[in-house]
């Protein structure tokens, strides 16, 4: 290992992670991926790879992971040194073309026990269902959301434990209130996102930040963006807003518990390798991880504070999907805003300013806009 400065001339023709790395003495082996064998920076790591579709991860407290290897019909369980075994399978199986998908999303509620929202049927059959930690049947009734299909994401809200469920065939998100061991039936929390305030199709990703709000991101093959919903009008959203949207498809949000900063992942419906983790950070929208990144799906915090991103790869329903970790060097606050979309902003989750474009870099004062 060396470590070697450039110059400021040298530096600014280098992408961020490298200069990082020439600066800090992390230079050394670089991994290679997906089809072009580019280099990753030193402090990301394949955790797994040879998954078939993968689309969401989740962080246990053990620090293995649970991975919805949605091409597979499984939930698989993921061991810090890589060994991938079947958790829960025999999911139904259907097509997001060209994505063989079942499983889509995973969540654990406070007990342990596992939530799955699920993809390979039809719309109006599709569920969501419940299992125990070790993947056994929790003996809590599947919800199968009147006018739902494609459950992309599920999330618990930590106070009250209530399940937000996106579905993205619909445009829909259901709230099922938390009692008695189990859920009530879901209600329409967002009956159409499509229209104003939020104006969005496709919602594809949740997360509650730390202000105890939802996060929505959507991804409309043509805009996505992130949408921050107050939670505390019951079955009904309350204020709505855009917050940051984007001519590419918004997969994954994390709010990472140290500082609650909002991390999401995003990338070109027509080319899978435009792709970017990214972040608000004082005030703006910057770039935090690129280079050989092929359609990330999901992202999760774990309890260090590294970052693991589930991509599909470059080939659909060909075991290219891999599990990345990104350790704390990479999530560290060295990253320079620079590197994002020219004329990249966006508020801050705590702030409110008006919606911004990622990719011109034009306010619109009004939400929802495409």
């Amino acid at each position: 290992m060396f470590s070697v400065c450039p110059s400021s001339a040298a530096r600014g023709s280098l992408p961020a992670w490298l200069r990082g790395a020439l600066c800090s003495g992390v230079v050394g082996a670089m991994m290679t991926m997906g089809c072009g064998g580019g280099p990753i920076p030193p402090d990301v790591v394949t955790v797994a790879a040879g998954l078939d579709n993968p689309t969401d991860v989740v962080v246990l407290d053990d620090g293995s992971l649970l991975v919805a290897e949605s091409g597979a019909g499984r939930v698989v369980r993921v061991s810090d040194a890589g060994e991938v075994s079947p958790l829960i399978d025999g999911f139904a199986l259907g097509t997001f073309f060209p994505y063989d998908i079942g499983p889509l999303a995973v969540a654990v509620r406070g007990d342990g026990s596992l939530v799955v929202g699920e993809g390979g049927e039809s719309i109006g059959r599709e569920r969501v269902s419940f299992f125990a930690g070790d993947g056994s049947d929790a003996g809590v009734a599947a919800l199968v959301p009147i006018s739902g299909g494609d459950f992309r994401a599920v999330v618990i809200e930590p106070a009250g434990g209530d399940l937000y469920i996106a579905s993205a065939s619909t445009n829909r998100v259901f709230r099922a209130a938390a009692g008695g061991g189990g859920f009530g039936e879901p209600a329409a929390f967002v009956a159409d996102t499509t229209l104003p305030p939020i104006g969005f199709d496709s919602p594809w990703a949740l997360a509650i930040d730390a202000d105890g709000n939802l996060l929505i991101g959507f991804a409309d093959v043509d805009a996505g963006g992130i949408a921050r919903l107050a939670t505390s009008g019951g079955d009904e959203a309350g204020s709505a807003e855009m917050i940051y949207t984007s001519a590419r498809m918004v997969t994954g949000i994390a709010v990472r518990p140290a500082d609650g900063v909002v991390f999401f992942s995003e990338f070109s419906a027509a080319r899978p390798d435009d792709a970017r983790i990214a972040r608000f950070r004082d005030g703006q929208v910057e770039t935090f991880f690129g280079g050989d990144l092929v359609g990330p799906t999901s992202i999760a915090f774990g309890q260090e504070g590294e970052l693991y991103v589930t991509t599909l790869g470059a080939t659909p329903n060909a075991d290219s999907g891999s599990v990345l970790r990104l350790t704390p060097v990479t999530i560290a606050d060295t990253s320079d805003s620079e590197t994002g979309t020219p004329g990249d902003a966006s508020p801050p989750p705590s702030a409110d300013p008006p919606a911004t474009n990622g990719e011109s870099g034009s306010t619109n004062g009004e939400s929802g806009s495409g």
